[in-house]
């Protein structure tokens, strides 16, 4: 059955990848960076009795109600104390560029949209938001429709477990409230974060789908909406959607291509939804007025492949430079695959392997997700609590990078000790993952920031895993328990 033989090949391929990432975040600097021997001791036999004993004890509703709203209540927070001292002086990263062009297109922004028209519908999307809720163009309001996303792609999540087990919703609405909690990338505007529920979405319909709801073709269609929908304002974000299909073609296969009516209609509709939702999207880009290009500028899919081996794999100004100066297309690929073969050779097998495990670390193993590792949106001194918490300057930037380190590295070392579970769902999500792992690994990457578009992937992952891990914790507990009684 070909359907096994890709699980089992998912598995393997899974847990060297989670491996390499648990390595990566034990070892992070956000570790090395304070003096807290004693606290990483404490924290650790703190967390193992909670686990020991947190199935024992039934959440009250009320309980997390009141979590949810206390997680609201910060995010609001954040956002108020953060996001009005953003973007004060033009600093060179991407959601600058987008603000800028909202307020006036300027030579060099046309210049900038001509090379990298990925962000066009970036622009748009924050273009018509604003215009249609009659908002003004301020960092604020952008920050605070970030955390609308972020919030809504958190609800679906949760609605994703409860659909694939009720059992794990608690489970799934502490996870995802913690994510909040520690993630100030919220109000950074960027594709990061806005595509975030287009993710959720198509996730959530394909388990509807599975679970042969009434409403199947309906939520086919949408689900390549929203597929195409997260394609256009991040392409590598439709990755787990293209191992959804991979896994059920698997199924197909197997069934010698013996398949039920309803199975065609499904993928009719997901056929003109996918398919109708892209021609509209094209002639909305191509159509717009926000900003003019210049035709036949844009980078070439090989030079993400060059500047992702070479380094760290992440941007690299040299490479991004000689894009801007060669004006034919054909230069710009020749440059690029010739840049490539330089770099492979100067690698060779063994090096480029050492060089892949050093990257899928770098892409993985930060819990901040590159909180302020690039961009210079933070222009002033921090001044409230808060602002302390986060800053470049911050009394206590270094204690929130060991506090979510600690939580990331927890949740890594759980998707760890669980890497062998199977499941209904677990395969095609963990074929999502590593689909998304080794786009970073190829492409360009080199910073945790890259992975925030698969969290509602990881996030899934995680409350199963949770769940499993424990499980098996209390049943070593159970079997302790017999044997010093017996």
């Amino acid at each position: 059955m070909i359907r096994n033989y890709l699980e089992k090949l998912t598995l393997f391929i899974y847990a060297i990848l989670i491996s390499i990432t648990l390595l990566g975040s034990i070892r992070s600097i956000n570790f090395s960076i304070v003096n807290v021997k004693f606290t990483v001791i404490l924290f650790t036999i703190v967390i193992l009795l909670c686990l020991l004993f947190s199935n024992k004890i039934k959440i009250n509703r009320l309980v997390t109600i009141l979590f949810v709203l206390v997680t609201i209540s910060m995010q609001i927070i954040l956002v108020e104390n953060i996001a009005t001292r953003i973007g004060l002086t033009p600093n060179g990263f991407d959601p600058d560029h987008i603000f800028e062009a909202n307020k006036h297109v300027t030579t060099y922004l046309k210049g900038y949209f001509s090379v990298y028209p990925n962000n066009i519908s970036m622009l748009l999307m924050e273009h018509y938001i604003l215009k249609i809720s009659n908002l003004k163009l301020t960092w604020m309001n952008l920050a605070y429709i970030s955390a609308l996303f972020v919030d809504i792609s958190a609800v679906l999540n949760v609605l994703i477990i409860k659909n694939i087990n009720k059992n794990l919703v608690n489970i799934s609405i502490v996870i995802n409230c913690i994510w909040i909690l520690l993630f100030p990338m919220v109000i950074v505007p960027y594709t990061d974060t806005w595509v975030l529920p287009f993710v959720s979405g198509y996730l959530l319909l394909y388990v509807l789908i599975k679970r042969e709801n009434k409403k199947i073709l309906l939520f086919s269609f949408f689900m390549s909406v929203c597929a195409i929908m997260a394609y256009f304002l991040k392409p590598s974000a439709i990755i787990p959607f293209f191992a959804i299909i991979i896994y059920e073609l698997t199924r197909v296969i197997d069934r010698k291509f013996h398949l039920k009516k309803i199975d065609y209609l499904v993928f009719i509709c997901c056929l003109l939804g996918g398919v109708g939702t892209y021609i509209s999207g094209r002639y909305i880009i191509n159509n717009q007025s926000v900003i003019n290009i210049i035709p036949g500028r844009s980078v070439p899919i090989v030079h993400y492949v060059n500047i992702g081996m070479k380094g760290e794999g992440k941007y690299n100004f040299e490479d991004d430079m000689k894009m801007y100066s060669l004006e034919d297309k054909k230069d710009r690929v020749e440059y690029s695959v010739k840049e490539i073969k330089k770099t492979l050779k100067g690698y060779g097998v063994g090096g480029y392997l050492k060089f892949l495990i050093l990257k899928q670390q770098l892409n993985t193993s930060d819990g901040t997700f590159g909180w302020l590792q690039e961009g210079n949106f933070i222009t002033r001194k921090a001044r409230s609590s808060l602002q302390q918490v986060y800053y470049p300057d911050g009394k206590y930037l270094d204690d929130y990078k060991y506090i979510s380190q600690g939580i990331w590295t927890l949740g890594i070392a759980v998707l760890f000790l669980t890497m062998f579970s199977i499941g209904k769902y677990q395969s095609v999500l963990k074929l999502s993952l590593i689909g998304g792992f080794i786009f970073l690994l190829i492409f360009e990457g080199g910073r945790s920031r890259y992975l925030i578009q698969y969290l509602p992937v990881l996030l899934t992952i995680l409350a199963i895993s949770w769940n499993n891990f424990l499980v098996k914790l209390n049943k070593i507990a159970d079997f302790q328990k017999d044997k010093m009684w017996s």
